[in-house]
């Protein structure tokens, strides 16, 4: 069963409403003009790289505001001034909001008077500044206003506050965090599968408008098309139809493998990295509220409050929690539910004896964060050169079966 993280399913269907977009703006195209297929290529380039921007200007001003308040909680400052300053640094002067306004309407018409007025990330941190003016805790003013942070500091926002030590559990939260990972290794996956597709594209293009009039023309000279146009023309004939259900089967996937922690736990190869990053996270986790004097099912029990409820990951710490309870070792109880590799048993049962178990669950969260990080980053780098070889050769083969009728035809009138 498939639980679906409201979420995951509301970025799902944003790009899945993008994607509909698109095609929407570029079948106007292509019966406007036979030139829009190139047209359409430009705006899914641009939309690509404009999404891309976004996440990348998010993740920003998210590790700045957490930098902030790891320097605000270290000096023992208050926090609501210091993020009202950083606010105060960024003057909404009117040149500055015409650029927004002004280029965000390129962008996509409407989204700064419909969403970026309510809902951008300077107006959060407003919402966020007058919630702690009002002596809101920062654990619950962070879980009211979502996205100023990654969700893994509000917990340790939580454990820093009831500890006295929100320095130490802020900075020791953003460790491992997989913001700059999927930054770098994403665009290494989504380049060959864009390239697939604009290559794909333009071979349908040059179905339609080019290989009949090459055909026309054989037939005037009493000639046949080479071999190889010929399979390169039945082919790519059919690429229109299987590129659609491929990108329609393609999309759905990534909103299911978004939305399910299920999906993600059981998908091959990428579910090894999402297994460590949670066992990363976990582990971390576990130490800091162990170090801050909470009790092993205490602990478990407070993590699995902030997964999605009834999701795989909420289950498997319900599960432990509950075994721990009956008496069993944290490390045994964490291997049975698949929350802890089974090489790091000895580990920490090891440390549990020496009476270092909060140090040594710390350490492991980012070994496991620096394994499934170097899992990743080896996933891609054998990913993308193997694709862009296969995409070469499918442009070799529809150059020949382009080319290759020219050359024929050449060779017969100089005979």
């Amino acid at each position: 069963m498939l639980i679906l993280g409201y979420k995951a399913i509301r970025i799902g269907f944003s790009l899945l409403g993008l994607l509909f977009l698109l095609f929407v703006v570029g079948g106007f195209l292509l019966w406007l003009t036979p030139f829009g297929l190139p047209l359409l290529l430009l705006l899914c380039l641009a939309y690509g790289w404009l999404i891309y921007a976004f996440f990348h200007y998010r993740y920003g001003r998210q590790f700045e505001v957490v930098r902030l308040l790891i320097a605000a909680a270290d000096a023992n400052l208050p926090l609501a001034p210091a993020l009202r300053s950083y606010l105060e640094d960024r003057p909404e002067t009117g040149w500055r909001k015409f650029w927004v306004i002004f280029l965000l309407f390129i962008a996509l018409p409407g989204y700064y008077w419909v969403w970026h007025r309510r809902y951008g990330f300077d107006v959060r941190t407003k919402q966020l500044v007058h919630l702690l003016e009002q002596g809101t805790p920062l654990h619950q003013a962070l879980e009211a206003v979502p996205g100023i942070v990654p969700s893994e500091v509000i917990l340790g926002a939580a454990i820093g506050e009831s500890t006295g030590r929100l320095g130490d559990c802020l900075r020791r939260s953003i460790r491992g965090n997989w913001g700059p990972l999927w930054l770098d290794v994403i665009p290494r996956f989504l380049y060959p599968l864009s390239l697939l597709f604009f290559v794909l594209s333009l071979a349908s293009f040059t179905s339609i408008y080019i290989f009949p009039r090459m055909k026309r023309i054989f037939q005037e000279f009493h000639q046949t098309l080479p071999t190889i146009s010929l399979w390169v023309d039945e082919v790519i004939s059919r690429s229109p139809s299987l590129l659609g259900i491929a990108t329609i089967l393609g999309s759905i996937f990534f909103v299911l493998y978004l939305a399910s922690p299920a999906l993600r736990w059981w998908t091959p190869i990428l579910g090894r990295v999402y297994r460590l990053s949670v066992q990363s996270r976990i582990t971390g986790m576990l130490g800091m509220l162990l170090e801050a004097g909470r009790t092993v099912p205490e602990s478990l029990e407070l993590i699995a409050a902030r997964e999605e409820p009834g999701a795989l990951v909420w289950r498997r710490l319900q599960s432990a929690r509950r075994r721990t309870e009956q008496g069993q070792s944290l490390s045994d109880s964490l291997d049975q539910v698949g929350l802890l590799p089974r090489a790091a048993v000895p580990l920490i049962q090891s440390a549990g004896r020496a009476g270092n178990l909060q140090w040594m669950l710390g350490e492991l969260g980012e070994q496991l964060a620096a394994r499934a990080l170097q899992l990743s980053q080896r996933l891609s780098l054998i990913f993308f050169p193997i694709s862009v070889v296969a995409i070469g050769l499918i442009v070799a083969a529809v150059a020949l079966g382009l080319f290759m009728p020219l050359i024929t035809l050449l060779g017969e009138l100089s005979g």
